[in-house]
């Protein structure tokens, strides 16, 4: 019997370890989405969407007005090639501290900056609770 509730020690821990980071990473996705929706969605149609749309001299991000497409182009953007390689860059470009054509849209300290910073820790993951590795189950 022993060895077969090392089995399941083997086995069930790192499965369990592996579901809990799926289920975070699954409810910060959807955090990120309902927060650009309530919070980004108004700021990137007022701000950007002029010239990040195709045909327009936004080179690297394209809006087109959906919710949900311009959170995805946030996100792939965002995340490539590794989670939150890129949220800096979003945050000096909208300051105006890194080449933006569209010069300083939010200042840091500003209510749309703070914002956008919020928005690139939930894209990043940076606001993903820890996952916990449970003990081993008793038979």
């Amino acid at each position: 019997m022993t060895g077969f509730l090392n089995i399941v020690r083997q086995v069930v821990v790192p499965l369990s370890a592996v579901v809990a980071l799926f289920y975070f990473s699954a409810a910060n996705a959807q955090n990120a989405e309902a927060y650009y929706v309530d919070n980004i969605a108004a700021l990137v149609q007022e701000s950007c969407s002029n010239c990040h749309y195709t045909g327009g001299i936004g080179p690297s991000l394209k809006f087109t007005g959906s919710s949900s497409s311009d959170h995805k182009e946030f996100d792939d953007y965002v995340n490539t090639p590794t989670p939150g390689a890129r949220a800096n860059t979003i945050l000096s470009k909208i300051s105006g501290m890194a080449s933006h054509g569209g010069g300083s849209i939010y200042q840091q300290g500003t209510s749309g900056y703070q914002k956008f910073s919020a928005y690139m820790d939930l894209l990043s993951g940076d606001e993903e609770p820890a996952p916990t590795v449970p003990g081993a189950p008793i038979i």
